[in-house]
């Protein structure tokens, strides 16, 4: 459950859940994200297959498309017809163990495989010529060898039957080599010997903005400095734990990558033996060259530790990009309020696919956006978990965008101020993958052994 009191738990509470936590135990920056275009982002590539040897303008379900275009447009304001979106639910199920134990086999490591997504979209040349496809996110080190699992004979029998059907539609992928990237955004510091590493044996000092940290810590920036390098996410809000015995604490809640330094490692595997050196490589090119003094900024300690994070003990689950920040001042438990709104006790839970909510979202540094959320779900693998998870797709309204930095924002219904989740990684299109608050809640109720969260 959502806290919207500034009320302080016991501090048996906070032991306990740390001794829980404890059990568990507990790079590369984002590249610059594209602003929203509604249906005008142009992708290059053909689908893991052959084009159509017989291409006509065919959209409906039982339909073959037309695969011979190079250049696909991206419609995402076309309604998905119900049995389309059941079948790609059915296949991405049926085949995302297969597809990962292929990419984990030699001589690649499973390291390389870092973030991937998985979404059904209507693609075409043109708006009249649109139809489903299956769009993967990846990065190029692995492009290949998911083209060539698609190609497998039965693999592609699923996805593009000879004769398609509304229940058995013909879904042809496209492979696109950019993935989805955290919007952590992470500092590097051009004398890392002078700087004092704030990460310790029980986690990383954590440090807020002083200043936003007045009426909500909904939006508020958080830095760390971690092995000469500054890392930057967001807080949601804070969210009330119950542990087995009944006690009950606060703990804020943000993206879980903000503190993996995994994922800022720079490594060459990126390079695959056909890269092609004429191809665009995706890179930042705004990164702020001077360093962060973390000590004489007007920021003000929130935690000398995390309790625990969605990478800690992983194993075979799914690696849903939480961490739980114990604050340490009861002087910042405070509201959670987005856009003025105190956020409601209970998150929504799932709906039946085609809706878009208008939602607000409580960015770092205090920024408001807004956007439409679909309700569709998509799917997204989070190094290091070798499984995807679903999410939802956030639209920004023309003229907004995520920043370095937001992960871990939470998003909220405009009108009903439920939470539907936070914000974890950006793509191709400009959007956002939304974690569901729900799927949230219950994986650290889970990991922990709580009574409720």
């Amino acid at each position: 459950m959502c806290s919207t009191s500034a009320k302080a738990a016991g501090g048996d509470g906070f032991s306990e859940l740390r001794e829980a936590a404890t059990a568990l135990r507990v790079g590369t920056s984002p590249k610059t994200h594209l602003p929203n275009t509604s249906a005008s982002k142009v992708i290059k590539g053909t689908d893991s297959g052959y084009a159509s040897k017989n291409p006509s303008q065919r959209g409906t379900p039982d339909s073959t498309p037309d695969t011979s275009a190079k250049a696909l447009q991206l419609f995402d304001d076309i309604p998905k017809p119900q049995s389309i979106q059941d079948r790609f639910i059915n296949l991405k199920s049926q085949y995302t163990k297969p597809l990962f134990e292929f990419l984990g086999a030699p001589p690649k490591p499973t390291r390389n495989i870092r973030n991937i997504a998985m979404t059904l979209e209507y693609l075409g040349k043109e708006r009249e010529t649109a139809a489903p496809w299956v769009l993967i996110q990846c990065r190029k080190a692995i492009a290949k060898k998911i083209r060539n699992f698609f190609k497998q004979s039965n693999v592609e029998a699923d996805f593009k039957p000879t004769e398609p059907t509304p229940f058995m539609p013909y879904l042809p992928i496209l492979v696109h080599e950019e993935s989805p990237e955290p919007v952590a955004r992470s500092d590097i510091l051009s004398d890392p010997s002078s700087s004092e590493d704030t990460s310790t044996s029980f986690g990383v000092a954590i440090y807020g903005d002083q200043f936003s940290m007045v009426e909500t810590l909904c939006g508020t920036e958080i830095k760390a400095e971690i092995r000469g390098t500054i890392h930057t996410a967001t807080i949601g809000g804070l969210i009330s734990v119950v542990s087995k015995d009944g006690n009950k604490s606060l703990f804020a809640l943000t993206a879980g990558h903000f503190i993996d330094v995994d994922q800022y490692d720079d490594d060459d595997d990126d390079e695959d033996e056909d890269e092609d050196e004429d191809e665009e490589v995706y890179s930042s090119d705004d990164e702020d060259p001077h360093e962060l003094d973390l000590v004489s900024l007007p920021n003000k300690l929130l935690s000398s530790k995390q309790d625990s994070t969605s990478k800690d003990d992983l194993q075979d689950r799914p690696n849903l990009d939480w961490a739980l920040i114990a604050i340490e001042n009861d002087s910042v438990y405070l509201p959670n309020v987005v856009m003025s709104k105190e956020v409601a006790l209970t998150s929504p839970g799932p709906t039946r696919t085609g809706l878009k909510r208008e939602v607000a979202v409580a960015a770092a540094g205090g920024r408001a956006l807004s956007g439409f959320l679909s309700q569709d779900w998509s799917y997204l693998a989070l190094a290091p978990g070798n499984t995807m998870v679903r999410s939802y797709l956030l639209t920004f309204h023309n003229g907004q965008a995520l920043k370095k930095g937001d992960s871990g924002a939470w998003v909220t219904d405009s009108e009903t101020h439920e939470v539907y989740g936070h914000i974890v990684a950006s793509e191709a299109f400009g959007r956002a993958h939304v974690i569901p608050m729900n799927d949230i809640f219950s994986d650290i109720t889970t990991r922990l052994s709580l009574s409720a969260v």
